[in-house]
């Protein structure tokens, strides 16, 4: 039986937007430095920035607060195409990537991890889902627990060896990242514990039944879904891309 480490949350935003004002990638950045301001409290937090002309972070890659205003004010938002937040003393990550070119489905990505609680795990990953529908439009989203192997960005597998690591990435999320483009039509990835759906998504899953289902939005609900049911209403979705 897998050890539970960590919770996992990956949300999937606009997709098929192919550009962003420098407006829209700020409120994107701050909204993470809020959550993470939120959820971990008495923190200092460390940042990393994606994009040219921002400089290249000695270390671990990450900056603190004043390097990180600093590279803003003299560089602004134009450049940047992802960021990420990390408390090292909350073992906590959270980061966005914006596609935007012809090889890729063009959208945001957003992900967060946290330490596993299993009495909070689902409470936490609802009070971020809420947290990012009232400033951004969610297409879909999914959360589950696992171990310390999983690589957020992207949900590779770090397979370690002696002197080094290494990231792997399933065949399956290969597979479902060219599914990415289908996600406004209903498709989804498979059932997890906790998943946001959009109006499309949730039609064609008339035949599931959630163990809980919450209203988000206009468009989108929440469904969450206990261990002992999960498998057995799995095995009934007709629009998911893996088992």
């Amino acid at each position: 039986m897998k050890k539970f480490e960590k919770n996992y949350l990956r949300v999937f935003l606009n997709i098929g937007k192919k550009e962003y004002s420098e407006e829209e990638k700020k409120n994107a950045t701050e909204l993470l430095i809020s959550i993470a301001n939120t959820l971990c409290k008495d923190s200092k937090l460390k940042y990393h920035i994606s994009g040219s002309g921002y400089g290249i972070s000695k270390g671990d890659g990450f900056i603190g607060e004043k390097a990180l205003k600093n590279k803003i004010d003299k560089k602004g938002y134009k450049n940047l195409f992802g960021f990420i937040v990390h408390s090292s003393d909350h073992r906590y990550k959270s980061g966005f990537s914006i596609f935007s070119n012809e090889n890729v489905v063009n959208r945001m990505d957003m992900y967060f991890s946290w330490p596993y609680e299993e009495s909070k795990s689902l409470e936490r990953a609802i009070e971020i889902i809420i947290l990012i529908s009232k400033y951004l439009k969610i297409d879909y989203a999914y959360g589950y627990s696992d171990d310390k192997t999983l690589f957020e960005n992207g949900e590779g597998r770090i397979k370690s060896y002696i002197f080094s690591s290494v990231l792997k990435v399933p065949e399956q999320e290969r597979i479902w990242e060219d599914k990415l483009l289908q996600i406004p039509k209903g498709t989804i990835k498979k059932l997890y514990p906790i998943n946001v759906f959009n109006k499309k998504q949730i039609e064609g899953l008339y035949n599931i039944n959630p163990e809980k289902k919450m209203e988000l939005s206009d468009e989108n609900q929440i469904w969450i879904f206990t261990p002992t049911i999960l498998n057995n209403e799995n095995a009934k979705v007709k629009m998911k891309v893996i088992d």
